[in-house]
C-alpha cells in the first residue's frame, strides 16, 4: 500500500484551530476586564462597583484647583469634592490635568468621569453635562495692568463665561485673546501682552497674592458679569451619581466644616451659593 500523500498534522488541525480560537477569547476577556467599555449607560457605576478608579478632570484655576509647591492637588472645588466622595465611600479616584476649554469634551468623550475646578452653571453647558447643587456664588472682575492704555487686549480662558461676556467690559472680539489656563494669562499679564484678564473674584484675588505678576496689576469688581455659580459635573447617562453628591452638598455647603474647608482659598460666607433643591442647579441662571 501506498503511504498516505497527506502532510502529517493535517487530520490533527480542527483541534489547532480550536485551541487558537479558545486563546483569542481567553485575550479579549482579559482586555475587556483591564479595559472596561465607556459607552452603555451606568458603565461608570460598573466600573466603580468593580475598584475602578473616578477619574476627575480639572483646569489649572487657582483656588478652584492648583498644584500647590509640594505637587499636591488643592483648592476649593478639590477639598469640597473630597469632602464629598468621603460620605460616599468613594475612596479611589485619579485626577487628570487638562486645559479649562477641553473640560467638557473630554468628559463627553468617556476619557474623564466628572470635572471638579471652577466650571460655571450655565444653560449652555446644562445641554451637555448634568451639573450638581454649585458649591459657590462668586463676582466677575478684572485685574488691569497699573500702565494700562486703553488699547490693550484682554486675556480670558478659552471657553470661559468671561469669554462670552468680553463686549461687557468693553473689549471687541479682535482685542480678547483665548488663553488655556490662568497661569498662561498671568504671564501675558506681566510681560504686557494684554492689559487685563478677565476671571472670577477669589481667582484674582489669589492671583493678586500668588502670581509673579502681583504687584503690577489691581483688581476690579465688575458688577455687568453676571454672576457665576461653579459646580461639578458629570455626564447627564452619570445622573444618578450627581443626585448622590447633590444630597451631600445640600448639607455640607454653608456648615462650619464647609467653611473651614474653603477659607484658606479665599471664600468666605458671602460666596455661598443661595439654599436649593437637589438638582435645581441645572436651571437658568438669572
Amino acid at each position: 500500500m501506498l503511504p498516505s500523500l497527506r502532510p502529517q498534522g493535517i487530520a490533527e488541525s480542527p483541534r489547532i484551530l480550536g485551541s487558537s480560537l479558545l486563546l483569542v477569547a481567553l485575550a479579549l476577556v482579559l482586555l475587556a476586564i483591564a479595559w472596561p467599555p465607556l459607552g452603555p449607560v451606568n458603565s461608570l457605576q460598573a466600573r466603580l462597583a468593580a475598584g475602578h478608579s473616578l477619574r476627575v478632570g480639572y483646569a489649572l484655576e487657582p483656588p478652584y484647583a492648583f498644584v500647590d509647591e509640594a505637587g499636591v492637588l488643592r483648592g476649593e472645588s478639590v477639598e469640597v469634592l473630597d469632602a464629598v466622595l468621603g460620605e460616599l465611600g468613594i475612596r479611589t479616584r485619579s485626577h487628570v490635568r487638562l486645559d479649562f476649554g477641553s473640560l467638557i469634551e473630554e468628559l463627553e468623550a468617556g476619557r474623564i468621569d466628572l470635572i471638579a475646578g471652577g466650571l460655571f452653571v450655565t444653560p449652555e453647558r446644562s445641554l451637555r453635562v448634568r451639573f450638581t447643587h454649585p458649591t459657590a456664588e462668586v463676582a466677575g472682575a478684572l485685574a488691569v495692568r497699573l500702565d494700562r492704555s486703553g488699547e490693550g487686549k484682554l486675556a480670558v480662558l478659552h471657553g470661559s463665561v468671561e469669554s462670552d461676556h468680553a463686549d461687557l467690559l468693553g473689549y471687541p472680539k479682535q482685542r480678547v485673546l483665548a488663553l488655556p489656563d490662568a497661569r498662561t494669562a498671568m504671564a501675558a499679564l506681566a510681560v504686557g501682552e494684554v492689559e487685563a484678564f478677565a476671571l472670577s473674584a477669589p481667582s484674582l484675588r489669589w492671583l493678586a497674592t500668588h502670581a509673579d505678576a502681583a504687584g503690577h496689576y489691581h483688581v476690579l469688581p465688575q458688577p455687568t458679569l453676571p454672576v457665576g455659580r461653579p459646580a461639578f459635573a458629570v455626564r447627564p447617562d452619570d445622573a444618578w451619581l450627581a443626585e448622590r453628591i447633590d444630597r451631600v452638598l445640600v448639607t455640607l455647603i454653608g456648615s462650619p466644616r464647609h467653611l473651614a474647608l474653603v477659607a484658606p482659598y479665599g471664600f468666605g460666607p458671602e460666596e455661598l451659593p443661595p439654599a436649593r433643591a437637589s438638582g435645581a442647579a441645572n436651571e437658568p441662571r438669572r
